[in-house]
């Protein structure tokens, strides 16, 4: 479709692109090879058919760097190319989010309600690098539910959570080419799950 030459075009103009090129083995496959390469000090993930807010990754930088934390829940906007319906969803529940009145929290201050909190996309969400790497995280080779594995994992090892109450991202769903419209892949949701059980026995935090 011409996105390769138009990569190409912009890595000539700003060194700070860098294209990787692999056989296509899916979604959590692409993201650990960027992974590797991911030398910046946040972590933002885009999918190729959404769009975000211009400026914003200027702002979610200057928004982390303010506050110091190691993830930043920001809320994103879904639209339709079934109906083009455009409406808002909150990337977390206000209700739930701690009442201390501390702007960061950790994930053990709302332990009983995190799978209730937030939604498990990766859209509107940064994560600082190190924190990542430092803790070895990683994205299960699964077609499905690797972004609920990679994200609730980096919650509960987090200590310094934060949400930002503005809207960053753009999301395209219920394509009909779309992974999640795909039913064959049902059990590869179910793998994410078991592996991040998994892990969350190892951390010895499953309980």
């Amino acid at each position: 479709d011409g996105s390769r030459d138009e990569l190409e075009k912009y890595s000539k103009i700003d060194s700070r692109i860098i294209i990787l090129h692999q056989k296509n083995a899916g979604v959590a496959a692409a993201r650990n090879l960027a992974l590797k390469y991911a030398h910046g000090k946040y972590l933002f993930f885009v999918d190729s058919d959404d769009f975000i807010v211009p400026d914003i990754l200027k702002e979610f930088y200057n928004k982390a760097e303010n506050i110091n934390i190691d993830i930043l829940i920001s809320k994103q906007k879904i639209f339709s190319d079934l109906n083009r319906e455009e409406f808002v969803i909150r990337g977390y529940e206000e209700d739930f989010l701690p009442k201390n009145g501390n702007v960061i929290f950790s994930a053990k201050e709302i332990s009983n309600v995190l799978f209730q909190i937030f939604s498990s996309e990766l859209h509107g969400k940064i994560f600082r690098t190190n924190f990542i790497k430092e803790n070895k995280l990683s994205f299960p080779e699964a077609s499905i539910g690797e972004d609920y594995y990679f994200f609730y994992l980096a919650m509960m090892l987090s200590d310094r959570i934060a949400v930002w109450d503005q809207i960053t991202y753009n999301y395209r769903r219920l394509r009909n080419d779309s992974l999640t419209m795909q039913s064959n892949n049902t059990l590869d949701f179910y793998k994410s799950l078991m592996a991040l059980q998994s892990k969350m026995e190892h951390h010895k935090i499953y309980n």
